[in-house]
């Protein structure tokens, strides 16, 4: 008998609910049996339900919140999986004490379908039009220009995928830095991301106001090793990892503390997971690739790519 799927989507968005089921909607439960998809819906959302189900042209059954429980516990399967990581104790209690065996969810969102691809391009463009409208001035406040990227995402009517990293050389070399007061002097490290119908970029760029520099010099080894990735683009995870290792010690970079990228999509960060010890085939995936330096300053570059038959930039 096959494995149930439960997928709540309670206070906070949820991408595997949105992924299973085509819209986002608060304080529902997803389920999916063998033969049919149910929808558990408060109250609340039941009209608005209905309307989404039929603008989209959906196969799910409506079911009422309030039911969820003993609507599982008259299932013939006892063996469920489950969303994990956006289930709270009490919700995972419920269900085990209604004698279901549980495991963790199976993800499977890493191979984009042609619908996803558009719009994770369009964030894309958007961002790229975003860093090329920021005009910066030496002694310019980090939270001045993170003000400006503000505004671009307000006026597009798009939200940012995650709070923007305005850094000045020196805070850059925190990578998770958080935008402050400094003002910036030689250059600025932006790291950003814009998120369209859900789906999310992720860019980074360092906008120099002093040329010639040393950190400047840096910068170019790092867009030549994102374009010799590029240009000799391995299969699986696992070969990116190793070989992005080679170029970094053939430019006489020290690694950086993080992988040389990740997956995007309905999540800024998510499957495939980059490293060396993994082997995730790369068709069909979408990624944000960051060759970056740290030292006493930091350095990012951060592009954002599609894997078909040969890598395009998004």
């Amino acid at each position: 008998m096959s494995s149930l799927k439960l997928i709540p989507r309670f206070e906070h968005f949820n991408p595997n609910f949105f992924h299973e089921v085509g819209f986002d909607l608060d304080h529902s439960v997803f389920l999916k049996t063998s033969k049919t998809r149910y929808l558990f819906v408060s109250s609340l959302n039941l009209e608005y339900a209905k309307s989404l189900i039929k603008k989209k042209d959906l196969s799910l059954k409506l079911e009422p919140l309030n039911k969820l429980f003993s609507f599982l516990k008259q299932l013939k399967s006892k063996s469920l999986e489950l969303d994990f990581e956006h289930s709270p104790a009490y919700f995972y209690k419920r269900i085990e004490d209604l004698g279901f065996s549980i495991t963790e969810l199976k993800k499977d969102r890493s191979k984009k379908t042609s619908l996803e691809l558009s719009k994770i391009k369009k964030a894309v463009k958007l961002t790229r039009e975003l860093l090329y409208s920021l005009e910066i001035k030496k002694g310019m406040r980090e939270i001045e220009v993170e003000k400006k990227i503000k505004l671009f995402a307000l006026n597009n009517g798009v939200e940012l995928s995650f709070p923007p990293i305005v850094a000045s050389l020196r805070n850059a070399r925190f990578p998770h830095y958080k935008t402050g007061k400094a003002r910036i002097r030689k250059g600025v490290l932006i790291d950003v991301g814009l998120s369209y119908k859900f789906y999310t970029s992720d860019l980074t760029r360092v906008i120099f106001l002093e040329k010639g520099t040393k950190e400047e010099k840096i910068y170019e080894k790092l867009i030549s090793i994102f374009w010799e990735i590029m240009d000799n683009f391995p299969e699986t995870s696992g070969e990116l990892a190793l070989f992005a290792e080679e170029l970094f010690k053939k430019k006489g970079l020290p690694l950086p503390p993080h992988l040389i990228g990740h997956g995007i999509g309905l999540e800024v960060h998510e499957p495939p997971h980059l490293s060396k010890n993994s082997n995730f085939n790369l068709a069909r995936t979408t990624l944000a690739i960051e060759p970056a330096f740290y030292s006493s300053f930091g350095l990012r570059f951060e592009e954002n790519i599609y894997v078909g038959k040969k890598p395009t930039l998004l």
